[in-house]
């Protein structure tokens, strides 16, 4: 079991065929706060959970399902969860209140003017951002930005790149070629067809 930061770099899990990875996903507010581990300290990096989890970790990794029967394990591990929620502190408002307005505009949001909107000055806003979730305001909308466009891609089809690039609100087709290798280390053909190879459960 491993624990995993934020990624700005390009990570490429390898995928082979018949291979299961399930995993727990926080909202990039709610890791630092629920767990007491800084985000920059995992920023780019994966290591080994249980010196970091502690407990979490051996609850979790006593849990006998096999990886594969989801339905059984998914409820086994909100029990774990739900039993430690009462410990975990409440995140950073404002960092909520900035991700969730970067997430409603996928990404095209002005960084000085969310601050604004939120009342507190860009500095403020990048400094508590980074603290709460590893990446600044602007590496976080980046990354939505490149979602909205991945998200195209989920059904499999292959799309016309220069439109998907205007839909999802790059300047053209090489701008978004370029902040997809940047970002996954795949251009956007690749990253379609590693998507039509691998089975989703959401």
């Amino acid at each position: 079991m491993v624990l995993t930061g934020p990624w700005v770099e390009a990570l490429t899990v390898p995928v082979m065929p018949g291979a299961w990875y399930w995993g727990l996903r926080f909202q990039p507010y709610g890791a630092a706060a629920a767990l007491g581990i800084a985000p920059a300290r995992l920023r780019d990096r994966s290591q080994p959970a249980a010196p970091l989890l502690g407990a979490i970790c051996t609850e979790l990794l006593a849990l006998d399902q096999p990886a594969q029967d989801l339905d059984a394990l998914v409820p086994a591990i909100d029990r774990i969860l739900l039993g430690w929620v009462g410990f975990w502190a409440r995140p950073d408002p404002l960092v909520r209140a900035a991700v969730t307005a970067i997430r409603a505009t996928e990404g095209e949001v002005a960084i000085a003017r969310l601050a604004g909107e939120l009342g507190c000055s860009p500095r403020t806003l990048r400094r508590r951002f980074r603290s709460a979730t590893g990446q600044s305001p602007k590496e976080f909308a980046r990354i939505e930005r490149l979602l909205r466009a991945a998200r195209a891609l989920l059904p499999g089809t292959t799309p016309g790149w220069a439109t998907l690039a205007a839909a999802s609100g790059y300047a053209d087709q090489s701008h978004l070629v370029h902040e997809f290798r940047d970002l996954t280390g795949l251009t956007p053909e690749a990253f379609l067809e590693r998507m039509r190879g691998t089975t989703h459960d959401l």
